[in-house]
Formats: structure tokens, C-alpha cells, sequence
């Protein structure tokens, strides 16, 4: 490691947060005055690292997440204060090429990022999981039932998308919306009911998402670009790998921050909310606030972990 680093202008620091102190100490005399160190690790603040470093203050804390495996990430930044413009550029060089990058002002919104875009993914991997039971209890066989989720996912990065990042439309408007564009893609007249109220669930979801993290601190624009941006990207990742299972446990790190929020999707009633609206998707509006409130208390485990993590490390 020490041997690597003295031949490196720029450093990733990519190891588990409990191994960080000890590989610092090892790189640390091969740093260089210039060299930038970027370090993707959860709840290791840029005070211990330049600490356990001998002093460098050209430090980059980064919150990549799991779809940056399919060129769709999403990748929060927060450069330290010695950090010059040209290290800021190259630590988001290294990630330009395969996500959106998101320079944040104030350290503690790596908190919030790891609550929304680094667990993020893992969220909608799971709600997949909660809409393949929906669909098997409505009598679809099992394939046809994880077929289904995986193409609600995308769905719903795809209008999105199309129809702003940002859902703040009456609930029987964003329900009627769904129904309208399933139809217009040809979705089976029979089966249109589930199809959207389970659209319309996820969309709900990810605006609730969007409010806990504009709560937090995030500019309402970048939680927008976060929230969007991240559910297309674990929509693309499940398109090309097909397993949510597995690829919400990729995320979900023992002692973490995605396991706490997970804890909270698991007790929530939404299997029940969609079993209400399996067969008349309209009776999901009435549901909206207590779906945005799942969320919200999805991404504050989230947050209120990392904020754990990071004070754990400082002592």
C-alpha cells in the first residue's frame, strides 16, 4: 500500500471504516503535499483522516452507491478545506464517467447522501420484493410476479423522468396519471389496477424520500436530482443483474446504514396498503401520506446511523 501511494497523485481510500486508522498510518509517509485522498467510506469524518495521515488537507469524502456498477451511480462529495480546485476535479474525474456527481458545502450532508443516494438503492430493491408478493397474492405466477417489479422499477425512473422529478400533485391526480401511462403502454386491462397502484406506491415512496432529505439540509433541487437519479440507477442495475434479493443485501452492510432503514420497510404495512388496492388502484391515494411517512422514517434510521457511525469514529 505504502509502495502504491508513493507513486499516486490521487489515493482511493476504499476499505472498511474499522481498517481506515491502519491503513492511513501505513500510506501516511508515502503522502505527498499534493496527493488527494479520496475516501468512499461511510462515517469516517475528514478530520481523522488527515489526523491519522500526519496532517493532509487534501482530503475528499465521497458516498458512491451500488449502480455505478451500471454506469447509472450517484456519487455525494465533500472536499476538505485544504482541498485545491484541481484535486476537487480529479477525485470527480475518477466518477464523471460513471455517475451523477453531487459536490456537497457542509460535511454533515454525507450523512444525508448515505440516507438517500448509498442506502438508496437497497430501498427499491426491497419495495421490488414487497410489489413481486403483491402480485403473486393477486394470482400471478412467481416469474411473472418478479418480471412485474423489476418492470415497475423502471417504470417509475421512466416517468419520473419524463414527468418531473418531483411529485407534488393531489394523490388521486398521480394515481390517475399512473393508470394513464400503463395504458399507454399497452398494460393488460385486468391487471392495470395493481400495476399502478404499485406505480403509484413507488413514486409516493420516492417523494417521501425527497422530503426527509430536504428536512435534512439537502437543497430541494439536489434531493430532487438525488432521489430520481438514484432510483434510476438501481432500476438499471436490476435490469441488467435481475436478482433484487441479493442486490439489496450487496448494500445492506451489517452494523450499517441501509440494515436500520431496512429494519423500518420491514415493519411497514405496505404489503396490507397495496392488498387494499389490488383491485381499485384509486383507494392507494388515500394512502399517500402514510407511504411518504414510511419513507421518511426509512430515511431518518438511515441518517440517525450514519450520524452514529461518524460520532463513533471521533472518539
Amino acid at each position: 500500500n505504502s509502495a502504491a501511494a508513493s507513486r499516486c497523485p490521487v489515493v482511493v481510500l476504499c476499505v472498511k471504516p474499522g481498517d481506515m486508522q491502519s491503513v492511513c498510518a501505513e500510506i501516511a509517509p508515502a503522502i505527498g503535499e499534493q496527493s488527494v485522498l479520496v475516501s468512499v467510506a461511510a462515517g469516517v469524518p475528514v478530520a481523522c483522516l488527515s489526523a491519522w495521515t500526519r496532517g493532509c488537507r487534501q482530503v475528499v469524502r465521497c458516498m458512491p452507491n451500488t449502480p455505478i456498477a451500471a454506469g447509472k451511480g450517484v456519487v455525494a462529495m465533500y472536499a476538505g478545506a485544504g482541498v485545491s480546485g484541481g484535486n476537487r476535479k480529479r477525485a470527480q474525474e475518477l466518477f464523471d464517467p460513471a455517475a451523477m456527481t453531487v459536490w456537497l458545502d457542509e460535511e454533515s450532508l454525507i450523512n444525508s447522501a448515505t440516507a438517500l443516494s448509498g442506502s438508496g438503492p437497497a430501498y427499491f430493491f426491497a419495495l421490488a420484493g414487497i410489489f413481486a408478493k403483491a402480485a403473486i397474492a393477486a394470482g400471478r405466477e412467481r416469474d411473472d410476479a418478479g418480471q412485474f417489479a423489476l418492470r415497475t422499477l423502471l417504470c417509475g425512473a421512466e416517468f419520473a423522468g419524463q414527468y418531473g422529478r418531483t411529485l407534488q400533485d393531489a394523490p388521486d391526480d398521480i394515481v390517475r396519471a399512473c393508470e394513464e401511462y400503463l395504458a399507454d403502454r399497452g398494460a393488460d386491462e385486468q391487471e392495470r389496477a395493481l400495476d399502478a397502484a404499485c406505480l403509484a406506491c413507488l413514486l409516493m415512496f420516492a417523494a417521501g424520500l425527497r422530503q426527509a432529505a430536504v428536512a435534512s439540509g439537502l437543497a430541494p433541487d439536489t434531493a430532487a436530482a438525488m432521489t430520481h437519479a438514484t432510483l434510476a440507477g438501481a432500476a438499471a442495475l436490476a435490469a441488467d443483474e435481475g436478482d433484487v434479493r441479493r442486490l439489496r443485501d450487496q448494500v445492506a452492510s451489517k452494523g450499517g446504514t441501509t440494515l436500520e432503514a431496512l429494519k423500518v420497510l420491514e415493519r411497514a404495512p405496505l404489503q396490507k396498503i397495496l392488498a387494499a388496492a389490488r383491485d381499485d388502484c384509486r383507494l392507494i391515494a388515500a394512502r399517500q401520506s402514510d407511504i411518504e411517512r414510511i419513507a421518511r422514517g426509512i430515511f431518518t434510521a438511515a441518517n440517525d446511523r450514519a450520524i452514529a457511525m461518524e460520532a463513533e469514529m471521533m472518539r
